[in-house]
């Protein structure tokens, strides 16, 4: 059944499929909580360490 889904599709969409059933959708509720809690835990270990830089800004200030 599975190869039935296959027939008739051309190269262009094959690959679509193929890359959409290897990276499958994610719900952009769990996207945007992922990114959150990266936001906040930079902003709390800004809060404890201030002195301390991010390795981007660092590499930044050499530039």
């Amino acid at each position: 059944e599975e190869e039935a889904e296959w027939v008739g599709l051309s190269v262009k969409e094959a690959l679509a499929k193929l890359r959409e059933q290897e990276t499958p959708p994610q719900p952009l509720k769990d996207i945007f909580m992922a990114e959150l809690a990266q936001k906040l835990q930079g902003r709390l270990l800004s809060k404890l360490n201030p002195f301390t830089t991010k390795p981007r800004e660092a590499e930044d200030k050499k530039s």
